[in-house]
């Protein structure tokens, strides 16, 4: 697989070179062709990690994810570790349509994890300084960009996170504020640590009133914490509507619905064409 990506971007490198010197690209043509792939890391709970009830079809050509223990060439649902489906391939598409760039993705999700050090289940999944996530993640990333083998633009970090904090907090384990204290650290180790941060609300769950104040009141304090942190931004509310679109089920055995792939496809273009004016628009 590294003998492959390797084969594809020197043959694509020689390519762009021929025609940049018989004058045959256009300069954004060009510009684009030649820079660097995007390297984005997505962090969060379960929405992040990818549950839809089956793959996109959508395949990204000029993209690769990292596995694990390699990258995967194309893009292509399961992203790792989505079992089946999520938002990676739509997100990825978007970007590369925009830009003109390759898209790598290293997602370190994981379902039913929380943020906050006031109140979490297990230290396997807090985000918090408290817990693992953080170093499992910046391992992950380490590995993956020392596989790649190639010259990269760290994208950022995409963060998916807040239903297991609006759980807690529905449930009297946790106040507004600890929410708040909780997103704000880890945000800011987020971009410390990679950058840009791009935060992708959250969508409604099990439907009864006291949970759905509790997520509106979760998501709303993503946008306002996320203005707060340097070089981060709100992404996406996109989560938020599709359960008025129809989007979401519940699968049988499990308490909560999560998004259709048709909704998993819509957040990720919505993301992905956020994600990508960051890039372009200094450049056009």
């Amino acid at each position: 697989m590294r003998m492959n990506m390797r084969f594809h971007c020197l043959t694509g490198l020689l390519i762009i070179f021929a025609l940049c010197a018989f004058g045959l690209l256009p300069d954004d043509a060009a510009w684009a062709a030649s820079a660097k792939p995007l390297l984005f890391l997505v962090a969060g709970q379960s929405n992040a990690k990818g549950s839809a009830e089956k793959p996109s079809s959508i395949v990204v050509p000029s993209g690769a994810f990292w596995n694990g223990k390699e990258w995967v060439h194309p893009l292509r649902d399961p992203v790792f570790p989505a079992p089946k489906g999520g938002f990676c391939p739509a997100l990825a598409k978007s970007v590369v349509d925009a830009t003109g760039r390759k898209v790598y993705i290293v997602n370190t999700a994981v379902s039913a994890s929380s943020s906050n050090p006031a109140y979490f289940e297990s230290r396997k999944k807090s985000w918090s300084a408290y817990g693992r996530l953080r170093r499992r993640a910046a391992a992950i990333y380490r590995n993956a960009a020392a596989a790649l083998n190639e010259p990269f633009e760290l994208g950022g970090a995409i963060w998916m996170q807040g239903e297991q904090e609006a759980k807690y907090y529905a449930e009297g384990f946790i106040s507004l504020e600890e929410a708040r204290q909780g997103f704000e650290d880890v945000l800011a180790w987020l971009s410390a640590s990679f950058g840009r941060v791009f935060v992708v609300g959250i969508g409604y769950r099990n439907g009864t009133d006291r949970y759905d104040s509790a997520h509106e009141s979760i998501n709303e304090l993503l946008k306002r914490t996320s203005r707060r942190i340097p070089h981060c931004s709100f992404a996406s509310d996109m989560p938020m509507r599709l359960r008025s679109l129809g989007l979401m089920q519940k699968p049988v055995n499990r308490q909560n619905p999560h998004y259709l792939i048709r909704g998993y496809d819509l957040l990720g273009e919505d993301v992905g064409q956020y994600v990508a004016r960051h890039f372009t628009a200094g450049r056009w």
